[in-house]
């Protein structure tokens, strides 16, 4: 394949090129009828011409007229080459003109040609038509930076575009991915990359940069290439492959298992690389081989810091005119607590290691760190709180995907009368799809059942997010950037006994122990209602948090393929 040709290629699929090149390539198609003939020819190969399925009936003749064996109209074109297929298409759906009007026929192949290429430039990715909780999503774009596809990539995903199973071929650029297990892959191109499941990456090209959760938090996580396995065991590292060359792997945090595979892709032989350990992996001698390799040689984890919270001055004000109970916004955090600002509320204590850091522009929030001893925060008074209404409103940001307790509201006892969580990998008895928010409402009480409430958009790491979780009358409602993401019926209100507000922990003692479910990340502008709010201001506080686009974008947003 010439240059020109690929170039072509990869512009019509959406990659970059230089300005000079599309004017050349513009140029050629419209001198040079051969190369315009093959464009044709690879377009239809590739399957591109399904945009111009349209419902206009000129572009349903032409599709017609593209693809043999569909109506009537395909039988005496079906033979021609494609080039001269599309010219009598044309020349069929062009209104009848005195034959000395023809030459405009080429003219219009030249046109339509450059036409649906300049439109698949810019063109909107459509939003898929399957619901979320039918769909084998797998994680999220985090950062998606100056990358350039292959031209038979058919799957491009975006940032913050959904993660589905299939192949990833990158020419250059770089990504980091955010699968819902907790795993986080750093990829740098030129790169080739199958995405099996939450649990299983296999590697045919590229220099990525892993990081997997503790084991306590994930199974084991495998990433494989021709000849050769890594089986995390709770680390960081960096995983080299070349074509015709051995992997090498070199372990930055942690432990991990290298296995050379036989040909029937078995283990014939594994290894445990100790942390700063570095080997290669030699499929043709079934070696692991110790190897100084310098970490340069690798793909580093790359820092990642959470989009700036634009929150409008105003919004501190609008939360106050709903009369919250309690408010807490972490400006001025004194000592061991956090004061709230509403007046007569309790002041949060804070237990364990919690910074409160600049989030934006005169704004601060509190960041929970899951690698310290389960930091949280809770409220020095128990809260009455009313049987048939409340709300519960917060900004979010995590760092990564894994079951993270937000906000609880806790009984003497330890039981919950009401909790909001982040979930992910697969759910071990509740049916939902991982990514998602969680709201369950306990009557009477308890540290099981009750209703749940799981929204079927999946948040994004490392962006704000704002919730609001409550019981209006007999209604349950989870909204999420002032949308409404679920409702349902709640159980018939009893007695509710005072509870305290438990930040970024599950529950004062767990069961089993290490079940906390500390948040890695942030919480900011927390406030506890004894009323609901009505869908206006819910969406009236998103929109002052900068995190309100409307139900279409927030669709478009969320459930991006």
């Amino acid at each position: 394949m010439n240059d020109d040709l690929r170039d072509f290629l990869t512009a019509w699929g959406g990659g970059e090129l230089e300005e000079s090149r599309y004017d050349a390539l513009l140029e050629r198609l419209r001198t040079d009828p051969i190369f315009r003939q093959e464009c044709a020819r690879q377009i239809h190969m590739l399957g591109m011409l399904k945009v111009v399925q349209a419902p206009s009936p000129r572009w349903l003749r032409l599709e017609e007229e593209l693809s043999p064996g569909l109506g009537e109209a395909a039988v005496g074109t079906a033979r021609l080459p494609l080039e001269k297929r599309v010219l009598v298409a044309l020349h069929r759906s062009l209104p009848r003109r005195p034959r000395p009007w023809l030459w405009v026929v080429p003219a219009g192949v030249t046109g339509l040609l450059v036409g649906l290429w300049l439109w698949c430039l810019n063109a909107p990715r459509p939003v898929s038509s399957v619901p979320l909780h039918l769909r084998e999503t797998l994680g999220v774009v985090v950062q998606a930076d100056k990358v350039s596809w292959a031209p038979d990539t058919d799957w491009r995903p975006r940032q913050d575009d959904l993660l589905e199973p299939g192949w990833l071929r990158l020419r250059s650029g770089r990504m980091l991915l955010a699968l819902f297990s907790g795993v986080r892959i750093h990829v740098e191109g030129p790169a080739a990359l199958q995405l099996k499941s939450m649990f299983h990456v296999y590697c045919e090209e590229g220099r990525l940069a892993v990081h997997v959760p503790p084991q306590s938090e994930i199974k084991d996580f495998t990433i494989a290439s021709p000849g050769a396995a890594i089986r995390d065991m709770g680390t960081e590292f960096g995983f080299n492959v070349q074509p015709g060359r051995p992997a090498e792997v070199m372990v930055f945090r942690g432990a991990a298992e290298a296995s050379v595979l036989a040909p029937n892709g078995t283990t014939l032989r594994s290894e445990v690389i100790p942390e700063h350990g570095s080997a290669r992996i030699v499929p043709e001698r079934g070696a692991i081989e110790p190897a100084a390799l310098p970490v340069g040689r690798f793909a580093q984890p790359p820092q990642v810091d959470p989009r700036p919270l634009a929150l409008q001055p105003d919004y501190a004000r609008a939360v106050l005119s709903q009369r919250p109970w309690a408010y807490w916004r972490f400006e001025e955090p004194a000592a061991d607590q956090v004061p709230s600002v509403a007046s007569g509320g309790p002041a949060l204590r804070v237990q364990g290691n919690i910074q409160f850091l600049e989030v934006g522009e005169g704004n601060r929030a509190a960041r929970f760190d899951a690698r310290q001893a389960a930091p949280y925060l809770e409220s020095l008074e128990p809260w009455a709180v009313s049987p048939r209404e409340y709300a519960v409103e917060f900004l979010f940001s995590s760092e990564q995907y894994k079951n993270s307790a937000l906000v609880s509201l806790v009984t003497a006892e330890d039981h919950h009368l009401a909790m909001v969580e982040l979930t992910a990998r697969e759910p071990e008895h509740l049916i939902h799809k991982p990514g998602t928010l969680r709201f369950v409402h306990r009557v009477p009480p308890a540290t099981f059942g009750g209703v749940n409430l799981f929204s079927t958009r999946v948040f994004l790491p490392y962006r704000w997010h704002h919730i609001v979780a409550q019981r209006r009358g007999s209604r349950l409602e989870l909204y999420i950037d002032g949308v409404l993401a679920a409702a349902a019926e709640a159980d018939t209100p009893g007695t509710s006994p005072p509870c305290r507000v438990l930040l970024g922990r599950l529950r004062y003692q767990p069961v089993p122990p290490e079940d906390v479910r500390c948040l890695a990340g942030y919480l900011d502008e927390v406030a506890i209602y004894p009323h609901a709010l009505d869908p206006a201001t819910i969406a009236r506080h998103a929109t002052l948090a900068g995190c309100y686009e409307g139900e279409s974008q927030s669709t478009r947003r969320f459930g991006r393929r």
